[in-house]
Order: C-alpha cells, then structure tokens, then sequence
C-alpha cells in the first residue's frame, strides 16, 4: 500500500529520506558584524536587566525575612512572659 504523500506515525517527513539538515554555521556566516555587536548588546542588557530584578528580589526577601523573625519573637516574648504568669 502507497503513503500518498501522507507522514504515518514514526517515520520521518518525507518517506524514505532523511530529515532535512539545518545549515546554523551558514546562517551564521551570513550575518554581518553589526548584527553579532547588536546582538551582543541585546543580550548583554537583557542579562543586566535580569540582574537587577535578582538583586530586588534578594533585598524584598531579607526584608521579610527580618520582619517574620520579630514577628516570631514578638509572640515567643508573649508565650514567656504567660509561662512566667503561671
């Protein structure tokens, strides 16, 4: 039985072939330097950018986690000061 141009489960795209190779070097020497510097400078801010926010982050956190630990001594005081009482 023919595949009729049909790709049946398992097999690849075109049948009895291999699948098509990407060619990523000769897109890549195509680009020119400006494009490789742009990007660059593309990339090099969204890292900066994703920096920032981990340093944000990171001081939000000690901040609550300063404020969690007085809360958390606020009410061991309470519970002393009761065990004290009785």
């Amino acid at each position: 039985m023919g595949l009729l141009g049909k790709t049946l489960k398992g097999r690849s795209a075109r049948p009895g072939g291999l699948p098509p190779k990407k060619n990523i070097k000769i897109r890549q020497i195509a680009k020119t330097q400006e494009e490789f510097d742009q990007l660059k400078k593309l990339a090099k801010m969204k890292k900066d950018i994703l920096r920032s926010k981990i340093e944000s982050e990171h001081k939000i956190v000690s901040f609550n986690k300063k404020k969690l630990l007085t809360y958390w001594r606020k009410i061991m005081r309470i519970a002393k000061t009761e065990e004290l009482r009785n």
